[in-house]
């Protein structure tokens, strides 16, 4: 009996079709980072641009460097 609740554990938890949400995968990569690898800088995730629009610069989460928009969403961090 215990042998079948450890397979069936074992193959909800390792199964193909979980997938980690999108929160879960941040906090991972942030504990796989060593606390001294870098400065933490507040980027974007998304930085529209348009040459028609005033633009400033927002830090690209996608390279974590500065890149030219007028309007930035989903604000995150990423280290240098």
């Amino acid at each position: 009996m215990f042998s079948i609740g450890s397979i069936s554990g074992y193959n909800y938890l390792y199964s193909p079709e979980r997938q980690l949400s999108e929160l879960a995968l941040e906090n991972v990569e942030a504990l796989a980072r060593s606390e001294g690898s870098g400065s933490k800088l507040k980027c974007y995730k998304t930085v529209h641009g348009d040459s028609n629009k005033t633009q400033t610069h927002y830090t690209y989460c996608g390279t974590c460097s500065p890149t030219k928009g007028y309007d930035a969403e989903n604000q995150s961090y990423c280290y240098e």
